[in-house]
């Protein structure tokens, strides 16, 4: 996760943790963030280091000095977490981020539990969440189940993304084109992609490791 928000200009990135609820890509290796919450993101490698027997999340005063100074210095911010919207980051940083605030803020979500959490796109623009990148990975259910997502239809992806736009939300997604795909799975994708268009996409490889 994280490869779209990082190659932005003019954004920094500040590691709130690297636990991850949702076990995604079990049997490829497991995304970057799914290594048993014993874990934190370093900027300089973005390599996994144990730290501690701990969740990885960083005390919160630290993390709204950092979204003040992005938002004084004129940049958007990437708040690193696997899925803000899980239940633990849910908890310990989308709830205790500020109101009102004026950031520039992109983050990273699950489809399945921004679905389930019930919050809306203006209580998330509220806290100066302007941009989230959502764990799509391919507009086939099939192959999605074969990546441990949890589960989510394409008709939930496609509402989200567009109600998302309609309240100052852009919606990204993170794609990823694996050794299973097809011309047949890739149409689907494309297809889904020109139905609901989202902001931006990024297109990772998948490789069985």
């Amino acid at each position: 996760m994280g490869g779209g928000c990082n190659r932005i200009e003019g954004r920094e990135s500040f590691y709130v943790g690297s636990f991850c609820e949702n076990n995604c890509f079990d049997g490829f290796g497991g995304c970057d963030a799914s290594f048993d919450g014993l874990v934190t993101k370093t900027h300089d490698t973005c390599e996994m280091k144990p730290e501690s027997k701990q969740k990885a999340a960083v005390d919160m005063e630290a993390v709204i000095g950092a979204i003040r100074s992005a938002t004084r210095t004129g940049k958007s911010i990437f708040l690193y977490t696997p899925d803000i919207f899980s239940g633990f980051y849910l908890e310990n940083c989308f709830q205790r981020l500020p109101e009102n605030s004026e950031a520039y803020i992109s983050v990273n979500a699950c489809v399945r539990t921004l679905v389930d959490s019930g919050i809306s796109f203006a209580e998330i623009r509220a806290k100066g969440i302007r941009e989230i990148w959502l764990g799509v990975e391919s507009g086939d259910s099939g192959l999605r189940d074969r990546y441990s997502k949890l589960r989510f239809t394409n008709e939930e992806l496609t509402q989200i993304t567009r109600t998302a736009d309609a309240n100052g939300v852009h919606v990204c997604w993170y794609l990823v084109d694996g050794i299973e795909d097809t011309i047949e799975t890739r149409m689907r994708t494309y297809d889904l992609v020109k139905i609901a268009n989202p902001f931006r996409i990024h297109i990772g490889e998948l490789r069985a490791y």
